[in-house]
């Protein structure tokens, strides 16, 4: 489902390049799932250490 929402996200607003997930340190599942659909890990949040960024560069 991440992915296709990648997916409808390009299709339907051209002008966004990036996406980004933030997704709690101990939430091993959905940081699959994000690293699935195509997201890499970027950094830690700055504000909560628990919490890690990942993103998802959007061809155009």
């Amino acid at each position: 489902m991440v992915a296709a929402y990648v997916e409808e996200v390009t299709a339907r607003f051209p002008s966004i390049t990036m996406l980004i997930a933030r997704i709690h340190r101990d939430n091993a599942a959905s940081a699959r799932i994000a690293l699935k659909a195509g997201f890499h890990k970027t950094n830690v949040d700055d504000q909560d250490p628990n919490i890690e960024v990942y993103g998802i560069q959007l061809n155009r």
